[in-house]
């Protein structure tokens, strides 16, 4: 065992080692204090398939499944790309079944070729929002919020709304379906790429929610 007093020397005596060492100890401690520090945590962006509180049972009725797969226009191309319906037409599918909530009545094919006449894609055949707008000739609009919360969604339920929601298959590929209900704290769900046109539930595919959308009608507009 080292006796800690034959190292105790006056600080004169030390010279340049003092103030190496009270460098080396500075260091050291900025050092483990930086390394030791809990890091930031990243604000989620996603919100879990489940929700824990567990209200009434809900579920948005007499709305059309339509399918991005389906013959009658799983050819057809998306917007002004070279891409087709059934390989990347499950944002366009989710919405004309929302849309038929409020009488709009347009199948993918359908709403595809009126979305291309108003401005409704991006060249990448990406879905503009706002054309929906422009599609019902002011009536409706797509509300689309920063980051998803369990509360919107059963809000939406609540008043017989489906809500368009992005998820992830096998944790990489994007894809989109319709939340058309709650049954206890799993959401029901209409995919556009089932060809067995069942209701599912979110959690059978292991996603998080990354974001949602939701179509309202304007107030003081009606269909004509």
């Amino acid at each position: 065992m080292i006796d800690t007093k034959d190292m105790r020397l006056p600080i004169h005596t030390l010279g340049i080692g003092t103030s190496w060492l009270l460098s080396m100890i500075v260091l050291i401690w900025w050092g483990c204090g930086h390394m030791w520090r809990e890091p930031r945590k990243k604000k989620r962006q996603s919100i879990s398939s489940m929700y824990r509180g567990a209200p009434p049972k809900m579920k948005v009725d007499k709305l059309p499944y339509y399918l991005q797969i389906d013959k009658r226009w799983r050819k057809v191309k998306l917007g002004h790309t070279n891409e087709t319906l059934a390989a990347v037409g499950c944002t366009l599918s989710c919405t004309a079944m929302a849309m038929a909530r409020y009488g709009y009545t347009l199948n993918p094919k359908q709403l595809n070729q009126k979305l291309k006449k108003h401005k409704g894609f991006t060249q990448r055949g990406w879905l503009i929002w706002s054309g929906i707008h422009r599609v019902s000739k002011g009536r409706l609009r797509v509300v689309t919020p920063k980051r998803p919360t369990h509360r919107m969604i059963l809000s939406q339920l609540a008043l017989k709304n489906p809500v368009i929601a992005k998820i992830k298959l096998n944790n990489w590929s994007v894809h989109w379906v319709l939340i058309v209900g709650k049954r206890g704290r799993d959401y029901l769900i209409k995919d556009p790429l089932d060809s067995k046109k069942k209701i599912r539930l979110l959690s059978e595919y292991r996603s998080d929610i990354y974001s949602i959308r939701w179509i309202e009608k304007i107030a003081g507009t009606s269909k004509s």
